[in-house]
């Protein structure tokens, strides 16, 4: 009797380390048990390679999903709300179209999204996880809802009175929590009653133990979806420190309406407030400003109060976009040690950014760029505490005096993205030695060089978007100690770079966008480009080419954009229209042209077509612009054009 106690005692401690091991497993999304991949995510890979349907989203354990620039098209699945363990999704720069599914407000661990550049209509659904997420995550679409201060037309229509949409998300589900608290306490106490009377049977207890795990794994995933309003949310000192920042903020369009200090008023649902589902602390304060048409739109003001540092588990602060001007970059945001994110751009913060950011050993990402303020520092030395920073834009920031600059960036092993476009920098110094082996966007455009280019530059070998323009170079692109075949954006527009000799890394790349633009180039179009198959942008405009238009220029089928304007490019041109303004091209404008059913402007002026202009075109329904229409040309229209 005394073994067979100290038997299942025995089981009952592993059981409970086990329970633990799962439950974090389960919450973490680490558990690979067991090994082997399943039959039916083997058959979603395979249709999903075909087409984006919805048989990618039997994929149910996936974390990150990224599908930018794959040139999608149809919709966005609506089971897509079956990926509960979503963590990233980014379909950006696709052609997807129709409404974001309301299935996507099952998705409650996404903590980033990009559904940028589509065609995407309709109301964002409202619910606590997408109305916490950036706006920036849904620009260039046709969206509309609370989160982007867009009123949605019903019918065509405006209604003339909006509701306040309620943010709590699911927190009021008393049924929900009722239901898994209870059944945590009837299953314990049912479990002891029973193994007491039975402590016999060891073949009873080992059922019991397979009863107790899978409940635990059953339990354990509801824990992780986020039992609603269990255990209690808002902690009574954080909401404190909330209403105390409130109070300093200017607030003009009332955004924070939903921050009251009543009594009982659960933080964890205003507005911008994103909490732990667990425990119950905020981790997340999104206060940006939209962005539509160069106007911020409802951006708060005043001042920053130092009461946030009340919020001890807040890990991401986004109060970009805003009006800051009257004041600096608080110091005090050094000591709040447990953000990973930290996003003031674009806020008209000024004055010297605080050395004591550089105690934010834990930052991912830091955006301290600016437009329209005097933000600026007296060193970079800080930076090289932050070695966990992944992205670091400091664009327009007054960089003139951080002569390190190189040195300090380089020592950051962990950068992926670096931004210090405009930021006067004078010098770029040579690199011994490139530390930037995780570095995939660089963005030194708009700083006056003057030098020859770097070859460190293209030593970076997992580099994927390059920018220099604007920065005064001269002379050859360099040659390349690293095999590079990561390039997918490069521009070096408005430099005076030559393309003689050709670096031998050029010609087996792979790139998607090249912009050659205003380089004084002369002579024929650069044949390098021909291999370029993958090419769906090409800037070659303002440079002096003197050629003809070569006919491999016609085979790049993947050119989405071609632009060619002010050179001195000669003959007759094939079906492909880009913008040609401003050359010597004759002949009559290709029949093909009305082939072109999704086009919306044209420039074709200054040049020396001849013949007529085909009903075809005068009748396809879109716009072109024709401006200052220089040629030869005779508008045929007839009688049943219909402008």
């Amino acid at each position: 009797m005394e073994r067979s106690t100290r038997v299942v005692l025995l089981l009952i401690r592993f059981l409970a380390i086990a329970t633990i091991t799962i439950r974090i497993g389960l919450c973490n999304g680490n558990l690979r048990w067991p090994p082997l991949w399943k039959e039916s995510e083997r058959q979603a890979l395979l249709m999903f390679k075909q087409d984006f349907n919805e048989e990618l989203t039997g994929l149910l354990a996936l974390q990150s999903f990224n599908l930018s620039k794959y040139r999608f098209t149809g919709i966005i699945p609506s089971k897509i709300g079956n990926m509960r363990w979503l963590e990233s999704l980014n379909l950006s720069t696709n052609k997807l179209h129709g409404e974001i599914p309301s299935s996507m407000t099952n998705l409650t661990f996404l903590s980033h999204l990009n559904l940028t550049y589509n065609n995407l209509t309709g109301q964002i659904p409202e619910n606590t996880q997408l109305q916490s997420l950036d706006q920036s995550s849904f620009v260039n679409n046709k969206l509309c809802g609370p989160l982007l201060y867009k009123i949605c037309k019903v019918n065509g229509v405006i209604p003339p009175q909006t509701v306040e949409q309620d943010r709590g998300g699911g927190y009021h589900l008393l049924e929900d929590k009722l239901f898994y608290m209870t059944l945590g306490l009837r299953f314990s106490t049912g479990f002891w009653i029973v193994l007491g009377s039975l402590l016999r049977s060891m073949r009873v207890v080992l059922l019991l133990i397979r009863v107790l795990a899978i409940a635990t794994i059953t339990f354990g995933i509801g824990l992780c979806n986020g039992i609603p309003g269990w255990p209690p949310l808002c902690k009574e000192s954080e909401r404190q420190a909330l209403m105390m920042f409130k109070q300093d903020l200017e607030d003009p369009a009332n955004r924070l309406s939903s921050w009251v200090a009543e009594e009982g008023s659960d933080c964890c649902s205003w507005t911008g407030v994103v909490c732990d589902h667990i425990t119950g602390h905020i981790h997340e304060l999104h206060l940006n400003s939209s962005y539509s048409d160069g106007v911020f739109y409802a951006s708060f003001g005043g001042k920053i109060n130092p009461s946030l540092l009340s919020l001890k588990h807040l890990n991401f602060l986004d109060l970009s976009n805003n009006d800051f001007s009257t004041t600096r970059i608080p110091s005090f945001f050094g000591s709040m040690t447990s953000l990973t994110h930290l996003n003031l751009g674009n806020s008209a913060f000024g004055g010297v950014i605080p050395h004591k950011l550089g105690n934010l050993s834990s930052l991912r990402y830091l955006n301290l760029s600016t437009f329209h303020s005097n933000l600026k520092v007296e060193n970079l030395q800080w930076i090289s505490g932050l070695s966990l920073l992944k992205h670091l834009d400091l664009g327009y920031v007054n960089l003139s005096k951080a002569s390190d600059w190189l040195q300090v960036t380089n020592t950051l092993p962990s950068l992926v993205e670096l931004i210090m476009s405009d930021c006067e920098l004078d010098q770029i110094p040579p690199l011994p030695t490139t530390n930037f082996t995780s570095l995939v966007v660089l963005d030194l455009s708009g700083n006056s060089f003057n030098s020859l280019m770097p070859r460190w530059v293209f030593s970076i070998k997992n580099l994927v978007s390059l920018h220099l323009s604007f920065c005064g170079f001269h002379g050859p692109i360099p040659g390349s100690s690293q095999n590079i075949t990561s390039l997918r954006e490069i521009d070096l527009s408005h430099n005076s770079i030559s393309l003689d000799p050709m670096p031998k890394w050029w010609f087996n790349q792979k790139f998607l966008e090249l912009s050659l633009e205003a380089n004084q180039l002369t002579g024929q179009l650069p044949s390098s480009i021909q291999n370029m198959t993958s090419l769906t942008s090409l800037n070659l405009g303002g440079n002096e080419f003197n050629s003809t238009i070569p006919e491999w220029l016609y085979s790049l089928n993947n050119l989405e954009s071609l632009i060619l304007y002010g050179n001195a490019l000669r003959g007759e041109i094939s079906s492909s229209i880009g913008n040609l303004k401003s050359n010597s091209i004759s002949g009559p404008i290709p029949m093909s042209l009305g082939n072109l059913s999704s086009l919306v402007e044209l420039d074709i002026s200054g040049n020396q077509f001849n013949g007529t202009l085909i009903e075809v075109i005068v009748n396809m329904p879109w716009s072109i612009l024709l401006s200052q229409l220089l040629n030869r040309i005779v508008l045929k229209m007839y009688h049943h054009y219909e402008g």
